[in-house]
């Protein structure tokens, strides 16, 4: 299937005159794994940025709010009374990571390293494609010569 596919964009390319290196850009542009594994790529370079998240102080804010229901009696044997107030929270918290046995350091380091193989993983599938391509591409071009010389 993959195979057809590739024959039949290098004949539409051939008859449309394009020359070898729009083909295999085209190819690459639309080849689902290809992009699977660059958008994969950009995902670990993301994850980076979140490790590194770890070295820099975090401010909280935290509010709350809604209505609370009592019910006090200043004296016994009197009748309860119910008391409707609106009750408002806030807080705000200060953390700052000192010391965690270099967590953060190593987080980062995997991460990089994942990003490395994801660019890598990006690299071997594009120059696998683009090799079938233009393997395809001389196999129409010489089954083409051969057609003319018969």
């Amino acid at each position: 299937m993959k195979k057809k596919l590739l024959v039949f964009i290098v004949l539409t390319g051939i008859v449309f005159g394009q020359d070898l290196k729009t083909i295999v850009e085209e190819v690459l542009s639309t080849n689902p794994v290809v992009l699977e594994r660059l958008k994969n790529y950009n995902a670990t370079k993301e994850d980076i940025t979140n490790a590194e998240s770890g070295y820099y102080p975090k401010l909280n804010l935290t509010l709350g709010g809604g209505y609370e229901n009592e019910k006090r009696s200043d004296r016994p044997n009197v009748e309860d009374r119910r008391f409707k107030s609106d009750v408002y929270s806030g807080a705000l918290s200060y953390t700052h990571n000192l010391f965690q046995g270099f967590e953060t350091f190593s987080q980062v380091r995997e991460h990089e390293s994942r990003t490395i193989a994801a660019g890598y993983s990006y690299l071997e599938k594009a120059d696998d494609t683009a090799l079938r391509m233009v393997e395809t591409y001389l196999e129409v071009i010489k089954n083409k010569e051969l057609l003319q010389n018969s």
